[in-house]
């Protein structure tokens, strides 16, 4: 285990503890807006890519102080980045040249269950820690000559700390930073949305 999602393991369980006393409704959901990056491109090891998606949580509050969560992501743009293929030499005069091309890297689902653990720092503020698996599809074309697509899919682990900011007593805000430790690349979102209770 991972020293971050030991801690965060360890976190949800404090939670757990610590507030047994907090009121909160039954189900819960919120659609927002999240940027997915990842460690390196997904065609290179030398930049970082970025992409706008639509964000969804839906929830159960087991406990006032522990939900079961659900996520889905979708990609809402996509990220196109030049590529080199490889060196050549020119016949017509000798020169080493290489190949230029494109690449478009684009989300298609990002799906994920957690755990989370709620801690009210006040009476509208609640933050959270959670902890799940998560599976993503992401498609990449690549454009040379010709135009190649591939898919790509991986499950793994995924961890992540945020708040919730109690707009009344239906109706909330919500911050949080979401690690996915996968195969290929690692991922991170950074997402901001609007919920309701019910």
């Amino acid at each position: 285990m991972q020293p971050q999602t030991f801690l965060l393991t360890s976190a949800i369980a404090t939670c757990a503890f610590l507030a047994p006393q907090a009121s909160a409704e039954d189900f819960y959901v919120d659609l927002g807006y999240a940027e997915l990056a990842t460690n390196e491109n997904f065609v290179t090891n030398y930049t970082g890519s970025k992409l706008d998606t639509l964000s969804g949580h839906f929830g159960y509050a087991l406990t006032p102080a522990l939900d079961i969560e659900g996520e889905l992501l979708i990609g809402a743009s996509d990220e196109t980045s030049v590529a080199l293929s490889g060196t050549y030499t020119d016949t017509s005069n000798g020169e080493i040249r290489q190949d230029v091309g494109r690449t478009t890297n684009r989300l298609n689902f990002l799906a994920g269950g957690f755990a989370k653990g709620n801690l009210p720092v006040s009476e509208r503020v609640t933050a959270f820690g959670r902890i799940g698996l998560a599976t993503v599809e992401t498609e990449r074309d690549f454009k040379f000559e010709t135009t190649t697509s591939r898919t790509y899919k991986d499950t793994g682990a995924a961890y992540g700390v945020g708040a919730i900011f109690d707009i009344n007593e239906r109706y909330y805000a919500r911050v949080d930073y979401t690690w996915y430790d996968l195969e290929t690349p690692d991922l991170s979102a950074a997402n901001i949305a609007v919920g309701i209770k019910f």
